[in-house]
């Protein structure tokens, strides 16, 4: 059985990922949705824009390691807790 896998190139990481589980971007945009984070607060806290975030979150643009990292301490959470298989 052949597994379709996706990878986010995260700088000189790469995360892969079962396309089934979803991509991180969509994991990150779905929990900020869920938990009525608004989106220029968790810029501010990131230090990225909220032009660079809103994209990043629709995955029109590339999250790199650094803001990835950054989106987690601002969300209260570890880095592998969007990247871990959800099952």
């Amino acid at each position: 059985m052949k597994v379709k896998i996706r990878c986010i190139i995260l700088s000189k990481e790469i995360l892969y990922q079962r396309k089934e589980d979803g991509l991180i971007y969509e994991r990150i945009a779905e929990f900020v949705e869920e938990n009525g984070i608004k989106q220029s607060a968790l810029a501010e806290k990131t230090g990225m824009t909220k032009q660079a975030l809103s994209e990043s979150l629709r995955g029109l643009r590339k999250i790199t390691a650094e803001e990835y990292v950054a989106i987690c301490r601002a969300l209260g959470k570890s880095p592998n807790y969007f990247s871990e298989d959800p099952n």
